[in-house]
Protein backbone atom coordinates (compact mmCIF):
# COMPACT_ATOMS: atom_id res chain seq x y z
CA UNK A 1 0.00 0.00 0.00
CA UNK A 2 1.37 3.40 -0.93
CA UNK A 3 0.85 6.24 1.50
CA UNK A 4 0.16 9.85 0.58
CA UNK A 5 3.27 11.19 -1.06
CA UNK A 6 4.23 7.73 -2.33
CA UNK A 7 6.02 6.65 0.85
CA UNK A 8 5.43 3.48 2.83
CA UNK A 9 6.65 2.21 6.16
CA UNK A 10 8.81 -0.28 4.24
CA UNK A 11 10.50 2.61 2.41
CA UNK A 12 11.38 4.32 5.72
CA UNK A 13 12.70 1.13 7.32
CA UNK A 14 14.81 0.30 4.26
CA UNK A 15 16.21 3.84 3.97
CA UNK A 16 16.91 3.90 7.73
CA UNK A 17 18.76 0.58 7.52
CA UNK A 18 20.83 2.05 4.67
CA UNK A 19 21.89 4.95 6.92
CA UNK A 20 19.30 7.66 6.33
CA UNK A 21 18.05 9.30 9.53
CA UNK A 22 16.29 12.47 8.38
CA UNK A 23 12.72 12.07 7.14
CA UNK A 24 11.58 15.60 7.97
CA UNK A 25 8.09 16.37 6.65
CA UNK A 26 7.52 12.94 5.12
CA UNK A 27 3.93 11.89 4.46
CA UNK A 28 3.24 8.49 6.06
CA UNK A 29 -0.51 8.46 6.69
CA UNK A 30 -1.52 4.96 7.76
CA UNK A 31 2.04 3.63 7.42
CA UNK A 32 2.87 0.25 8.91
CA UNK A 33 5.97 0.60 11.09
CA UNK A 34 5.24 -2.06 13.70
CA UNK A 35 8.36 -3.19 15.53
CA UNK A 36 10.61 -0.87 13.52
CA UNK A 37 13.95 0.05 15.13
CA UNK A 38 14.30 3.77 14.37
CA UNK A 39 16.54 5.13 17.12
CA UNK A 40 17.39 8.83 16.68
CA UNK A 41 15.26 9.08 13.53
CA UNK A 42 14.13 12.57 12.52
CA UNK A 43 10.43 12.67 11.67
CA UNK A 44 9.94 16.35 12.51
CA UNK A 45 6.81 17.68 10.82
CA UNK A 46 5.98 14.24 9.44
CA UNK A 47 2.36 13.24 8.91
CA UNK A 48 1.87 9.88 10.62
CA UNK A 49 -1.90 10.13 11.01
CA UNK A 50 -3.27 6.66 11.63
CA UNK A 51 0.17 5.06 11.38
CA UNK A 52 0.88 1.82 13.25
CA UNK A 53 4.05 2.17 15.32
CA UNK A 54 3.18 -0.54 17.86
CA UNK A 55 6.31 -2.16 19.24
CA UNK A 56 8.58 0.38 17.51
CA UNK A 57 11.86 1.53 19.11
CA UNK A 58 11.99 5.32 18.77
CA UNK A 59 14.54 6.24 21.43
CA UNK A 60 15.71 9.80 20.91
CA UNK A 61 13.47 10.27 17.88
CA UNK A 62 12.68 13.82 16.78
CA UNK A 63 8.92 14.04 16.21
CA UNK A 64 8.63 17.78 16.81
CA UNK A 65 5.54 19.18 15.07
CA UNK A 66 4.68 15.69 13.78
CA UNK A 67 1.04 14.75 13.29
CA UNK A 68 0.28 11.45 15.01
CA UNK A 69 -3.49 11.76 15.31
CA UNK A 70 -5.17 8.36 15.69
CA UNK A 71 -1.74 6.69 15.50
CA UNK A 72 -1.13 3.33 17.18
CA UNK A 73 1.83 3.88 19.51
CA UNK A 74 1.13 1.24 22.10
CA UNK A 75 -0.05 -2.32 22.11
CA UNK A 76 -2.42 -2.92 19.22
CA UNK A 77 -6.08 -3.24 20.17
CA UNK A 78 -6.29 -6.82 18.91
CA UNK A 79 -3.45 -7.81 21.26
CA UNK A 80 -4.82 -6.09 24.39
CA UNK A 81 -7.22 -8.91 25.09
CA UNK A 82 -5.29 -11.81 23.55
CA UNK A 83 -5.28 -14.55 26.25
CA UNK A 84 -2.19 -16.12 24.66
CA UNK A 85 0.05 -13.13 25.38
CA UNK A 86 1.90 -13.02 28.69
CA UNK A 87 3.55 -9.95 30.25
CA UNK A 88 6.83 -10.59 28.40
CA UNK A 89 5.06 -10.71 25.04
CA UNK A 90 3.09 -7.59 25.97
CA UNK A 91 6.31 -5.74 26.89
CA UNK A 92 7.77 -6.56 23.47
CA UNK A 93 4.70 -5.01 21.85
CA UNK A 94 5.15 -1.67 23.65
CA UNK A 95 6.41 1.31 21.73
CA UNK A 96 9.53 2.89 23.22
CA UNK A 97 9.71 6.68 22.92
CA UNK A 98 12.27 7.39 25.65
CA UNK A 99 13.87 10.84 25.28
CA UNK A 100 11.85 11.42 22.10
CA UNK A 101 11.20 15.02 21.06
CA UNK A 102 7.42 15.34 20.70
CA UNK A 103 7.29 19.11 21.22
CA UNK A 104 4.23 20.63 19.56
CA UNK A 105 3.26 17.21 18.15
CA UNK A 106 -0.39 16.38 17.56
CA UNK A 107 -1.35 13.08 19.19
CA UNK A 108 -5.12 13.57 19.26
CA UNK A 109 -6.79 10.25 20.11
CA UNK A 110 -3.45 8.45 19.73
CA UNK A 111 -3.30 4.95 21.20
CA UNK A 112 -0.39 4.83 23.67
CA UNK A 113 -1.40 1.78 25.74
CA UNK A 114 1.66 0.71 27.76
CA UNK A 115 3.91 2.98 25.68
CA UNK A 116 7.19 3.97 27.30
CA UNK A 117 7.64 7.75 27.17
CA UNK A 118 10.25 8.09 29.92
CA UNK A 119 12.04 11.43 29.68
CA UNK A 120 10.21 12.33 26.44
CA UNK A 121 9.58 16.01 25.73
CA UNK A 122 5.85 16.59 25.14
CA UNK A 123 5.98 20.36 25.62
CA UNK A 124 2.87 21.92 24.04
CA UNK A 125 1.86 18.57 22.52
CA UNK A 126 -1.84 17.94 21.91
CA UNK A 127 -2.73 14.64 23.54
CA UNK A 128 -6.44 15.38 23.83
CA UNK A 129 -8.45 12.17 24.18
CA UNK A 130 -5.24 10.09 23.89
CA UNK A 131 -5.25 6.61 25.42
CA UNK A 132 -2.26 6.43 27.80
CA UNK A 133 -3.51 3.55 29.95
CA UNK A 134 -0.57 1.92 31.79
CA UNK A 135 1.91 4.16 29.93
CA UNK A 136 5.28 4.84 31.55
CA UNK A 137 5.56 8.64 31.78
CA UNK A 138 8.19 9.14 34.51
CA UNK A 139 10.42 12.09 33.64
CA UNK A 140 8.35 13.11 30.62
CA UNK A 141 7.92 16.87 30.17
CA UNK A 142 4.30 17.97 29.71
CA UNK A 143 4.74 21.76 29.97
CA UNK A 144 1.75 23.30 28.18
CA UNK A 145 0.59 19.90 26.91
CA UNK A 146 -3.11 19.41 26.27
CA UNK A 147 -4.30 16.20 27.95
CA UNK A 148 -7.99 17.15 27.87
CA UNK A 149 -10.05 13.98 28.12
CA UNK A 150 -6.96 11.76 27.94
CA UNK A 151 -7.03 8.41 29.71
CA UNK A 152 -4.00 8.11 31.98
CA UNK A 153 -5.47 5.38 34.19
CA UNK A 154 -2.81 3.17 35.78
CA UNK A 155 -0.02 5.20 34.14
CA UNK A 156 3.33 5.53 35.90
CA UNK A 157 4.12 9.18 36.48
CA UNK A 158 5.55 11.81 38.81
CA UNK A 159 2.86 14.37 39.60
CA UNK A 160 5.25 17.33 39.21
CA UNK A 161 5.71 16.24 35.58
CA UNK A 162 1.99 16.89 34.96
CA UNK A 163 1.62 20.17 36.89
CA UNK A 164 1.92 22.41 33.82
CA UNK A 165 -0.38 20.30 31.62
CA UNK A 166 -4.08 20.82 30.91
CA UNK A 167 -5.73 17.82 32.59
CA UNK A 168 -9.36 18.91 32.09
CA UNK A 169 -11.57 15.82 32.17
CA UNK A 170 -8.51 13.55 32.07
CA UNK A 171 -8.93 10.12 33.62
CA UNK A 172 -6.32 9.79 36.36
CA UNK A 173 -7.55 6.66 38.16
CA UNK A 174 -5.03 4.39 39.85
CA UNK A 175 -1.95 6.38 38.84
CA UNK A 176 1.34 4.80 39.88
CA UNK A 177 3.17 7.72 41.47
CA UNK A 178 6.95 7.97 41.65
CA UNK A 179 9.17 10.43 43.50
Amino acid sequence: MTDIGGFTGHYVITAYNEGRRDFTGIQLRGAHLQGAHLQDVILAGANLTGADLSGAWLYGADLQHAILDHAQLGIAHDKMTDPNLDDVDMALECTYLGKANLRDASLVEAQLFRADLRDADLTNADLSRAFLFEAYLVGAVFDGANLTGANLASASVRMPDLQKANLTQAILDDLKLYD
